[in-house]
């Protein structure tokens, strides 16, 4: 029954993390596509910039350079939708139905109270996750401002959060037996919870290592080879998890 559970809980996890890489790969090229797309008209509108300085427009022309502006801003609203609308909403909710299978697979959870336990957990990521895209781009771009008391808050809710959802999780009792059992029994399973935490951030971190190498047209075999070991061991630890709460 355990070896069933862990090919079960392993084929969709290894599934999941595909479609969410292959979105990320269809994003990076889709945005480039757009900023191509922009830069071909830039020499055009730069001319249509020189020509309204002279002042010598006709009506044909301020349709044009009209024409032009709005393409450009339909294909910069485009890109932003894709990459903080579109795909964040897919992962969300894929997140919500593979990992919805997963634990009801692993713990028996029902699918409504992991819906319920896990919705708030996952937003906290997405929002801590663009927290960090935001850092990036004020520390090297010199975009935005210094958000890193908000991103360093939004982690450690993060962390803390995440692990009472494990908890919630893997023993099917009332929510409040649940977070007392959680906070009361804190200290014997900080060290799996650690454990589980270190391997969820390597993960991400492959991810981006994956996403990286392929945007630089360098080889991914091995450390897609990492991924697959990694995610094998995570689906042992999430076991072990539930068995350990289960025993206590």
């Amino acid at each position: 029954m355990k070896t069933k559970t862990f090919l079960f809980t392993f084929t969709l996890e290894i599934i999941f993390t595909i479609i969410v890489i292959y979105l990320l790969f269809y994003s990076r090229d889709k945005t480039r596509n757009y900023l191509l797309d922009i830069q071909e008209a830039s020499p055009e509108l730069n001319k249509l910039q020189e020509d309204l300085g002279k002042q010598s427009l006709t009506t044909y022309d301020q349709e044009n350079v009209q024409k032009k502006l709005d393409e450009v801003e339909n294909t910069l609203d485009k890109a932003i939708i894709l990459n903080q609308v579109i795909v964040p909403v897919i992962i969300l909710i894929l997140s919500l139905i593979f990992y919805s299978l997963l634990w009801k697979i692993s713990s028996g959870i029902y699918l409504k109270k992991f819906l319920i336990y896990s919705i708030f957990p996952l937003l906290l990521f997405f929002f801590s996750a663009v927290q960090f895209l935001n850092y990036l781009a004020y520390v090297y771009l010199q975009l935005g401002s210094n958000n890193i008391i908000l991103l360093i808050v939004s982690v450690i809710l993060l962390i803390i959060l995440y692990y009472f959802s494990l908890v919630l999780f893997s023993k099917n009792v009332k929510f409040k037996q649940s977070i007392g059992f959680a906070v009361k029994n804190f200290k014997r399973l900080i060290l799996t919870y650690i454990l589980v935490l270190f391997a969820n951030a390597l993960l991400l971190f492959l991810i981006l290592i994956i996403f990286v190498l392929s945007f630089a047209q360098y080889s991914i075999i091995i450390p897609s080879i990492l991924l697959v070991i990694l995610l094998i061991i995570m689906n042992f630890q999430r076991l072990h998890f539930i068995e350990k709460v289960s025993r206590i």
